[in-house]
């Protein structure tokens, strides 16, 4: 099953009280370069996902798609 339960994820973390003393312009210059690095960043997952994927199938694993039931199960958190 494809449940997409390991999508790697980068985070930028900005001090804000020294992004608030920039100028307009480099915060939206900042501002846009994360779009892009965002952007970025989900397109390269979605494809090495992708070829993941391929590798198992070529390899004669079937790969499905999960249920919703199957999705919203796995996002309840496991009682102790």
């Amino acid at each position: 099953m494809d449940v997409q339960a390991w999508i790697p994820k980068n985070i930028v973390v900005v001090n804000q009280k020294a992004y608030d003393k920039l100028s307009d312009s480099a915060k939206s210059a900042i501002d846009a370069a994360a779009k892009a690095a965002q952007a970025r960043g989900w397109e390269a997952s979605q494809a090495e996902t992708a070829a993941k994927i391929k590798i198992l199938q070529d390899n004669g694993m079937k790969v499905s798609t999960p249920t919703a039931d199957l999705l919203n199960g796995l996002k309840k958190p496991v009682a102790k």
